[in-house]
């Protein structure tokens, strides 16, 4: 599991996961995890904002096990 958390400026949640996400494929995390032979990868982008917070959740599965 990897999770990132931004904040939501003025409210803006998904651009704020989206960046989150964005962030965690930049960083190489899934791939560090891959060379640890882990085949199921669950990536959390997570917004907040006052007190409001938004996930967006990606699953990658590697298919070739």
């Amino acid at each position: 599991m990897i999770l990132e958390v931004k904040y939501a400026e003025n409210g803006a949640y998904d651009s704020a996961c989206k960046g989150a996400l964005e962030q965690i494929k930049a960083e190489g995390y899934v791939e560090e995890l891959k060379a640890d032979h882990i085949h199921t990868i669950f990536k959390y982008g997570i917004a907040c904002f006052k007190k409001r917070c938004k996930v967006v959740l990606e699953k990658e599965t590697d298919k070739t096990v």
